[in-house]
């Protein structure tokens, strides 16, 4: 019974950052599948593509990212890409310092992998 009587102590404390957190949830989530939508749509192109200096990198792309987990991307694109000297010194340091653009950029490109695989199959069918 103590239990439920701190719960409904705790939760007008907490709600407002869930509720935060949720709307940064949605902006994420938005973000990397309107983006996705069109990586996906480009790499099932060239997936299809018969020339092989096209065909071959897009198929890499799909292969590697679809075979690692998202969070292991994650970590890579995050906290990994921030070791190398010649990125933190590049512009690209702007984008992969924040990490609201990382988990962006993440899954932006583990689900235009796995949308680049669906839009291939209806292509070729």
């Amino acid at each position: 019974m103590e239990f439920i009587y701190k719960l409904l102590e705790w939760t007008p404390k907490v709600l407002p950052v869930l509720a935060k957190s949720a709307v940064v949830t949605l902006e994420v989530t938005a973000g990397s599948l309107i983006i996705a939508l069109v990586l996906g749509i480009i790499v099932a192109l060239a997936r299809i593509s018969r020339f092989k200096i096209i065909s071959y990198p897009a198929l890499i792309y799909t292969d590697l990212m679809r075979g690692t987990p998202a969070l292991v991307q994650l970590f890579i694109i995050y906290f990994g890409l921030g070791q190398v000297e010649w990125i933190r010194e590049s512009f690209l340091w702007i984008v992969l310092k924040e990490p609201y653009s990382c988990a962006i950029l993440a899954f932006t490109l583990n689900t235009g992998a796995y949308s680049s695989e669906i839009f291939r199959s209806a292509f070729e069918t």
